[in-house]
């Protein structure tokens, strides 16, 4: 069976990112730093179309919820809490420094 979009997406985070290891609950500001990591990376790739646009946020909870451990919450309250956080770390960095934050942080 052929690699998903998630374990590709993974992948090619350890690949940059050197040795990506599971983000530890107890610190989020690690857990912030994957999620503005996680979506820089799908946005170049939405670029190249190897990630559908309208697929974004739902790859991106799918691949931080792989990276994220929350010890004893289920993994649908996990999805929901992380792409809670998405919305939420988007529209910090978009208040903050404005709608074009991606190209600023590149």
């Amino acid at each position: 069976m052929g690699e998903s979009t998630v374990e590709m997406v993974i992948r090619e985070l350890k690949e940059l990112k050197g040795e990506l290891k599971t983000v530890k609950v107890s610190s989020p500001k690690e857990l912030f730093s994957s999620i503005v990591l996680v979506v820089r990376f799908l946005e170049r790739l939405s670029k190249d179309e190897r990630v559908q646009k309208n697929d974004k946020k739902a790859l991106a909870v799918d691949v931080i919820n792989q990276l994220v451990d929350v010890p004893y919450i289920p993994e649908f309250v996990e999805g929901k809490l992380i792409s809670f956080l998405i919305d939420m770390s988007v529209e910090t960095l978009n208040q903050s420094l404005g709608k074009d934050w991606l190209l600023k942080l590149n």
